[in-house]
């Protein structure tokens, strides 16, 4: 729907002269311009610090090493400019000018900051090696201007170890030490892309190096955080800003608040643990599932920021994933198109495409591999850029799925495969593409919800009413796909037609087909695997939409005329608004996208059963539409330990408690609170 002219019309009304923007986004925000002489522009107008080394105490030390932790943490944790957080301190600047120590030798307190600045050094070496590879995106995820400073980039990692090593001996058993344990493993983070890993298996150096990062994580938790006012005056200053290369505005020297970093780093190492263990993975679907939750691991949820993995474990998972030679964790067999061929036999095990390996085969997999690589690119980006990169690979399911039907319907009638009941032919390529295709659609839906793009009861519960009507089609095309393997192993069992026509052949056809049926039973365990599986995925998806079923009766309730003083919606919450939200779905063919009319039948007839049951005043009884959806998520996890399962639980029992809340009271403000929520359920409040 193009929206040019409705978008024009509104802005003639702005009165000419008029800025109008939002008081949380400074005007100027990202401005790079340099003005000479201009204070705001001009850095060579900072004030220049003199800081004069002196002998550094043993508090003060320490302090040092907190605050370069503090600093660091800055820039990769909060993305500030190096210039403004690590560049800030005047010894680590004094040191990079004069070069790498050699034959570094430990005596004294000064030593030892110096040895601090060279680890420091090491770690943003590391950063700016794997964040120069243009994985995640410049100034929104990470900064990597160096001001064409060389941070010791030909000096190998064992170099800065030693220095280390050799601080860590004279300090001994002190607080600054624990320091120095983090910054080791820090640089050493970059050892993991040397591996060759077999994927699929487990491997001892996974096991060892999880267990490392587990212990380091809890080191970080115990780090005292006790006065650093012992810092020297002066040693943290703007004179970087001033001296180098410099094409930013003046920036106030910033370090991040210590506790957030430390709780920031531990999160960074325990993200790490999650990315090295993808490789251990037993199959290419739990692979998939895995780097799918590793994409959705949220540690901060506020009403105005989704924060996801710690971008440094973002980074290194692409490059630990897919190596520079294109190997699956660096295994000389696999690769990305192996593991998609695995993944596929999903739908295709058994199947005459499977068994008799038509040359189209390839040709398929390659148009696969487009969306299949958009979906690897996107686990490492941002929650936004996640949203943004899924929207172009369901585009992508969405065009394969139109072009290849009639490519398998002809691979169909050379090598059939139909159902013997009704000849319906399977087509189990389509069958993969449109199960991505679903699950795509909800989780974009979801993602949508969770950077808060809805933002009140009325957008809210369209958003809802959308995910309800897909997670439908998912779990309908789901039980096609129980009905597809129950086929399959039905093909397998005693006294079937393989065995009754083996009887009645021989020589080379009895062979041939002999050839045929053992490749079948061969499949078995897999066939059940996969069944396994989807029946594992269909029963995740009921429990979610579940859930998705209260909150929508909740939003309902509450986008009623009673609640909503007899205003129907919010002024721009109408068919505008409704198809500009859902533009990203809009253009795929099948499922279409439900139409406002759609939505506006649905809430319109809520509004009157709801009218009736409340003249009533039985509007309690409402709650009975849901009734029960505690219970039935329960049975659906069956015991299931897990987290995902726990949190859809519990997700299910506060929704329905929160719509008990809304049916008591009759009218009120309605407030939509993420704040510590699972980002895709936000709570639900009145006041």
């Amino acid at each position: 729907m193009d929206f040019t002219d409705t978008f024009f019309n509104v802005a003639a009304t702005v009165s000419s002269g008029e800025i109008i923007k939002s008081p949380d986004f400074p005007l100027l925000h990202g401005t790079h311009a340099l003005e000479l002489l201009n204070p705001k522009l001009d850095t060579y107008l900072l004030p220049e610090v003199i800081y004069s080394p002196s002998k550094y105490t043993e508090e003060e030390t320490y302090a040092i090493a907190l605050e370069l932790l503090a600093s660091i943490g800055s820039w990769v944790n909060e993305n500030t400019p190096l210039s403004s957080s690590v560049l800030a301190w005047e010894p680590l600047c004094h040191l990079l000018l004069n070069g790498f120590p050699t034959n570094f030798d430990c005596t004294s307190n000064e030593d030892v900051v110096n040895a601090l600045c060279v680890a420091v050094i090491g770690v943003v070496k590391f950063i700016l090696k794997i964040g120069f590879q243009g994985i995640v995106y410049e100034n929104e995820d990470i900064t990597t201007l160096t001001m064409d400073l060389d941070f010791f980039t030909a000096v190998p990692a064992a170099d800065f170890i030693n220095v280390i090593d050799n601080a860590m001996k004279w300090c001994g058993d002190n607080d600054t030490t624990k320091v120095f344990i983090i910054f080791k493993e820090w640089i050493q983070v970059e050892s993991v892309l040397n591996w060759k890993l077999t994927p699929f298996e487990k491997a001892t150096c996974i096991t060892e190096k999880s267990l490392k990062w587990s212990s380091i994580a809890s080191l970080i938790n115990s780090i005292s955080t006790k006065d650093v006012s012992h810092l020297p005056v002066g040693i943290f200053n703007t004179n970087a800003q001033r001296k180098f290369n410099n094409p930013t505005p003046p920036k106030p020297v910033t370090r991040q608040e210590l506790s957030s970093c430390l709780k920031d780093l531990a999160d960074m190492f325990e993200d790490l643990i999650l990315v090295i263990k993808s490789a251990e993975q037993p199959s290419s679907l739990d692979l998939t599932i895995w780097l799918e939750n590793i994409a959705n691991v949220r540690h901060e949820v506020s009403e105005f920021e989704c924060i996801g993995m710690h971008v440094v474990p973002r980074m290194l998972l692409q490059l630990y994933l897919v190596r520079d030679d294109g190997s699956l964790f660096g295994c000389s067999t696999a690769n990305t198109f192996t593991y998609l061929k695995d993944f596929l036999c999903l739908t295709i095990k058994n199947s005459s495409l499977e068994t008799h390996n038509p040359p189209q085969i390839n040709e398929i997999l390659q148009a696969l591999l487009t969306p299949f690589n958009q979906f690897l690119t996107a686990i490492s980006q941002n929650p936004a850029r996640q949203r943004q990169l899924l929207s172009k690979e369901l585009l992508f399911w969405d065009k394969l799925h139109v072009e290849l039907e009639p490519v398998e319907l002809a691979i169909n009638k050379s090598y059939s495969d139909v159902y013997k009941h009704n000849q319906m032919p399977i087509l189990p390529v389509l069958c993969f593409v449109y199960y991505q295709k679903l699950r795509s659609m909800v989780i974009l839906s979801f993602k949508s919800i969770e950077l808060a793009l809805y933002k009140d009861q009325f957008e809210l519960k369209n958003a809802y009413f959308v995910l309800s009507y897909q997670l439908d089609y998912l779990l309908e095309h789901m039980d096609r796909l129980q009905e597809m393997y129950a086929y399959r192993l039905k093909q397998l069992e005693p006294g079937n037609s393989y065995e009754k026509k083996l009887k009645k052949l021989s020589g080379v056809k009895k062979q041939a087909l002999r050839q045929e049926y053992d490749h079948l039973k061969s499949g078995l365990a897999d066939l059940n695997k996969y069944q396994s599986f989807i029946q594992g995925q269909s029963k995740y998806y009921q429990a979610i939409k579940k859930v998705v079923e209260i909150k929508l009766t909740s939003l309902q309730v509450l986008c009623t005329s009673s609640f909503t003083n007899g205003k129907v919606a919010r002024e721009n919450s109408n068919e505008n608004s409704f198809n500009l939200q859902m533009k990203p779905l809009s253009s795929i063919g099948a499922p279409a996208l439900p139409t406002w009319k759609e939505v506006e039948k649905s809430q319109t007839s809520f509004d009157e059963t709801f009218e009736l049951v409340q003249s009533q005043g039985k509007a309690s009884r409402v709650s009975m539409l849901v009734q029960g959806h505690t219970a039935e998520v329960s049975q659906l996890a069956n015991g299931k330990k897990d987290y995902q399962w726990d949190r859809v639980k519990r997700e299910c029992i506060l929704a329905q408690l929160e719509l008990s809340t809304i049916l008591k009271k009759e009218k009120g403000n309605v407030s939509i609170i993420r704040d510590g929520k699972w980002c895709w359920f936000p709570a639900l409040s009145l006041d």
